[in-house]
This record gives C-alpha cells, structure tokens and sequence, in this order.
C-alpha cells in the first residue's frame, strides 16, 4: 500500500506539472500591416482631410495620382467621401475617373474580403 501511495503522489506530481507547463502557441503569420505601413496610411489620411477642409478637390487627386499605390481601403473611402462632400469637383476630370479604376481593379483582382478587413464590414 505504501508503494501505490508514492506512485499516486508521483502521478499527482505529474498531473500538476503538465498543468503548469504551457506549450508555445503557435499562430499563423500575422495579416496585419506593419507600424511604418499603418502610420503612412494615417498620414495620408490626414492629408486627403487637410485637402477636402481648403476644398481642394485637385489636391486630393493628385495626392491619388502621385501615391495611389498606397491607398489602402481607408483612403480611397475617405478620399471618396471628401470629393462627394466638396462642391464644384469635376466629375469628367481623369483623374477621377482612374481613382475609381484603381479603386474597382484592387477589389475585383484581390477580392474584396483579402483587401479589406472582413471586421470594417461589421461597424
């Protein structure tokens, strides 16, 4: 009886021991764009708000023009709320025209739920 209560007493070590020993949790590589990408997207935005608040539409296509490749979905629904917002923006201007394009090429060739975060859809 002795030898089974030491056995016991081990097991329970045991027991204990596996429950206070964690595994490392391993997680699929992060989606998430980088701290630099982030706050250059924050400084775009900001820049698109700066343009609309001086009702400079131009402005705001340039900025599309020069940077386009680095809108994410934030700017291009900020800069297209802007431009609806602001009066007097030239609905046949080019520029407008490949803002849209641009806009239209991302969510058909990445699909709409890789470029965009499916959580934006819920707010």
């Amino acid at each position: 009886k002795g030898d089974n209560d030491e056995s016991s007493f081990e097991n329970e070590q045991d027991i204990d021991r596996k429950k206070t020993t964690r595994r490392p949790i391993t997680r699929p590589p992060s989606t998430k764009t980088s701290p630099q990408k982030r706050y250059n997207n924050v400084e775009i935005n900001k820049a698109i708000i700066n343009k609309a608040k001086m009702k400079n539409w131009e402005g705001i296509l340039d900025m599309h023009e020069n940077d386009g490749e680095h809108f994410d979905h934030v700017n291009y629904s900020t800069a297209l709320n802007q431009l609806g917002r602001i009066k007097g923006v030239n609905r046949n201007d080019p520029r407008l025209k490949r803002l849209l394009q641009d806009l239209a090429f991302k969510i058909q060739n990445q699909g709409i739920m890789t470029w965009m975060n499916p959580r934006n859809f819920v707010s």
